[in-house]
């Protein structure tokens, strides 16, 4: 990866470990999950043909883009939600609607000032 990456290094620690997470053979071509090449900063690269879809980066802090929703397609991923760290601050939303994990998303919070939205686990 680029050594100017504007994505937190944490964050993008996340983003590997839930593409990690997720079952490969539940992964399919043209879903999120199936962009994301980590040769490449996640936020720069957001919308683009790699890091097509499944979250957003809307806070800049200190110079770094933060994660502020996670919003995966209905891809029908499985795979455990328990072994990703979950440590973003500035998250704001959370949906995972309509795939198959399991497992518990401990750790993850919303800040108080934050008007956040978090849709069911399948």
């Amino acid at each position: 990866m680029d050594a100017n990456s504007t994505t937190y290094w944490q964050d993008i620690q996340i983003l590997k470990q839930l593409k990690n997470s997720v079952d490969t053979h539940s992964v399919t071509s043209g879903s999120c999950i199936y962009s994301w090449d980590f040769t490449l900063d996640p936020c720069d690269y957001l919308f683009k043909d790699k890091f097509t879809c499944g979250f957003r980066c809307d806070v800049v802090v200190d110079g770094f883009s933060r994660l502020t929703e996670l919003a995966l397609d209905s891809a029908g991923y499985s795979g455990s939600l328990s072994n990703v760290s979950w440590n973003l601050p500035y998250l704001q939303n959370f949906d995972v609607s309509n795939n198959f994990f399991n497992g518990s998303c401990s750790g993850i919070f919303f800040p108080v000032n934050s008007v956040a939205e978090t849709r069911a686990v399948q």
